[in-house]
């Protein structure tokens, strides 16, 4: 989970780079940008693993990639955009449930970070990233 939600209003684009010091898993993609996964709130679209954090050089990079993992969010959309009190999951769970976005968990590669943009189709609130990573043992 986030310390803070990420907004993000219906037909904005929000780009993200994730970075772990262990191994990132994702999959070899077709095209930078193509769609990967939707549902009625957000298009998840592929975009490419990083080898070196924050690198420059083109080399550092591994394109198209795909992020496998999930992205939970909420939607903003019952009333006023907020579950506010007296609201419920049950009469109101556009707004009082977390939704949750899959990508495959199947990998083939991984690196120490991925870049890729959500678009919103609707307004939402990203609570959380939970992805695929592997430790690479020593010794």
């Amino acid at each position: 989970a986030f310390d803070r939600n990420i907004f993000i209003t219906a037909g904005a684009t929000q780009s993200f780079y994730i970075f772990t010091p262990n191994k990132l898993m994702y999959a070899s993609g077709t095209t930078e940008g193509a769609l990967v996964s939707s549902d009625s709130a957000m298009e998840l679209y592929e975009g490419l693993g990083m080898i070196s954090k924050f690198s420059s050089n083109p080399s550092d990079t591994y394109s198209p990639r795909v992020f496998r993992g999930s992205i939970g969010y909420d939607l903003n959309s019952c009333g006023n955009n907020v579950c506010d009190i007296g609201e419920t999951l049950s009469n109101c769970p556009e707004d009082c449930s977390e939704k949750v976005i899959e990508a495959s968990p199947t990998a083939s590669a991984g690196a120490i970070g991925t870049m890729f943009h959500i678009e919103a189709t609707r307004d939402i609130e990203l609570s959380s990233f939970d992805f695929y990573s592997a430790i690479v043992a020593t010794g």
